[in-house]
């Protein structure tokens, strides 16, 4: 399964998306027969991002809630996270911006709860095209736009003055911004 993954990622990249979804369901089938849910999770949460990637959101958005499933069946909640997160991606793009708020909101309550500072800022932050983001803002206000001008700067910050700047950064720029 990780050399089938492996070369799906490889073909990705490369573009060759027909070539890399089939690396990645052939690794999807061989665990599901071996009865490997990591390496099952892990191929759908590689088809949802090379279908999402191209723009099938629907579909990537179908195997990402399974992926969801086994991480939590597994109890990995670094992996639950980071899978929610992409769902919620996708569901922006759909339009479902309930559906994605209420998925990156439970994606950054994970990442907090496992204290994962780099999955966090991005969960804070978002990861989403400009003009959706845009979108967002009309629909949910002006504190979103705020909250992450202020986190890039925390980042910044952090990458200037190591671990200990971030948290003093951070502080500061919280009292300063609200």
């Amino acid at each position: 399964c990780d050399v089938l993954n492996e070369l799906g990622h490889l073909h990705g990249y490369l573009g060759a998306h027909d070539e890399a979804r089939r690396h990645y369901e052939s690794a999807l089938a061989i665990a599901q027969a071996a009865g490997d849910r990591r390496w099952d999770g892990g191929s759908l949460g590689n088809l949802g991002q090379l279908l999402a990637n191209q723009g099938h959101l629907a579909q990537a958005k179908g195997y990402y809630e399974r992926a969801v499933l086994i991480a939590r069946d597994l109890g990995d909640r670094t992996w639950e996270g980071t899978t929610l997160q992409a769902l919620g991606v996708a569901c922006l793009g759909l339009g479902r911006y309930d559906c994605a708020r209420s998925r990156s909101e439970q994606a950054l309550a994970l990442h907090r709860a496992v204290a994962d500072r780099c999955r966090r800022r991005m969960a804070t932050m978002g990861a989403v095209h400009p003009a959706r983001d845009r979108r967002l803002e009309r629909r949910f206000g002006r504190p979103a736009r705020r909250r992450r001008a202020r986190d890039a700067a925390v980042c910044r910050a952090g990458r200037r003055h190591g671990d200990r700047g971030r948290r003093g950064a951070g502080e500061r720029l919280k009292r300063q911004h609200g």
